[in-house]
């Protein structure tokens, strides 16, 4: 392909989401790229539990990931997290030290966290080097962020964000937390907003179940007290307002918003691609799992041609067409709606267990068999 200025692949970028064509003549602008996929929690609505399309846990070293950065010509930002906890990366600080070396203190770089690992060490570093952090906090007391994440780490967060609070107010440091509505925490969600408030984060993004995450718990995916939600929503909406706390919600779910127009229209496969720590290029963050599907790996092969391929090509003109019968099916941004998601034949039980064997849950041992492959459910 030829080269072409930054400005106008941003232009072609742009228009390209807009339109979806199939076949694309630009590079990405942004990437994220998955540093690590251990994780400290088991939460209920996460896929990393429920699914069983987790085939290996590791780490991006350093070296892979500068191979790996290189290859984007006309980055102008980058999200170093995927499906795991970020601040477990090994070699995070290099790797954020080396992008502010190479790219300056204007490059955009995002993260998001569970929170529990936010020393005072660790948010000095993210001040020092310029991190746009959310924090995922889906509730505001220990009892139901203990059923459902499966530790009791509760209290962590909260010194976590009062150190955040502290950055903000001492270095104008910002920050945002990030609130799934569940059907165990509808009734917190005005709560929530004082959380936010209190400790001083920038923004509050209130969002709904990723269908797909839910695995074989498909049926609590869906939010049961719909008019609770509508209630605490526009409640939490108001007390927003009352208090000067900025509020963003995603209403995604057609069963609780059916005024509302819910889709929208999948941009992942025309921007903002997903390499996983070991490599390959899935279909997004909602699908970052290599094993249900891939284009590529940017180390057996250049990013470039993976872009350009023609698998690329296919599966962004049936995601266009509204057609893609596989890996994308039923996922919210193709189809407004999941109540064809065929059944998960999963052992839910059996899957926690075996994703827990290789997860270094908060509190515990280190676990020396991580990078091993998982024992899959078939």
């Amino acid at each position: 392909m030829k080269v072409i200025s930054d400005a106008l692949n941003l232009a072609k970028e742009t228009k390209a989401r807009r339109n979806r064509p199939a076949t694309v003549n630009y590079e990405p602008t942004g990437v994220q790229i998955e540093v690590t996929n251990h994780c400290n929690l088991l939460c209920t609505f996460c896929g990393r539990t429920n699914l069983s399309n987790l085939e290996y846990v590791g780490s991006m070293p350093l070296e892979k990931f500068q191979h790996v950065f290189n290859q984007f010509k006309h980055l102008r930002s980058v999200s170093l997290f995927g499906h795991g906890e970020p601040l477990m990366a090994p070699d995070l600080w290099k790797i954020l030290a080396w992008i502010r070396q190479e790219k300056g203190k204007k490059f955009k770089i995002s993260m998001t966290s569970n929170g529990i690992l936010l020393k005072q060490a660790f948010v000095d570093q993210l001040v020092e080097y310029g991190v746009r952090l959310t924090i995922s906090l889906d509730a505001t007391d220990p009892e139901t962020y203990t059923k459902t994440v499966g530790a009791k780490t509760y209290h962590k967060v909260l010194e976590g964000l009062d150190r955040l609070r502290v950055a903000q107010e001492k270095h104008g440091f910002k920050y945002a937390i990030n609130f799934l509505i569940t059907n165990e925490n509808i009734h917190q969600l005005v709560e929530m907003v004082d959380l936010a408030k209190k400790y001083k984060a920038r923004k509050l993004n209130i969002g709904e179940q990723n269908f797909y995450g839910a695995g074989g718990r498909m049926e609590d995916a869906f939010i049961k007290l719909k008019d609770q939600v509508r209630e605490n929503v526009q409640a939490a909406l108001a007390r927003g307002k009352e208090i000067g706390q900025e509020i963003r919600m995603q209403r995604r779910d057609k069963h609780v918003w059916p005024e509302h127009d819910v889709y929208v229209p999948c941009k992942y496969l025309w921007s903002m691609p997903f390499i996983s720590w070991d490599g390959y290029v899935c279909l997004c963050c909602a699908r970052p799992y290599p094993k249900l599907h891939n284009f590529g790996n940017v180390f057996e092969q250049s990013f470039q041609e993976i872009w350009f391929s023609d698998l690329y090509k296919q599966f962004r003109g049936e995601v266009a067409a509204g057609t893609q019968d596989g890996p994308c099916k039923n996922c919210q941004h193709l189809s407004p709606t999941a109540e064809d998601a065929p059944p998960v034949d999963l052992d839910l039980e059996r899957r926690k267990k075996l994703v827990r064997s290789k997860t270094k849950l908060a509190g515990e041992e280190e676990d020396e068999d991580a990078g091993k492959k998982l024992p899959l459910v078939s």
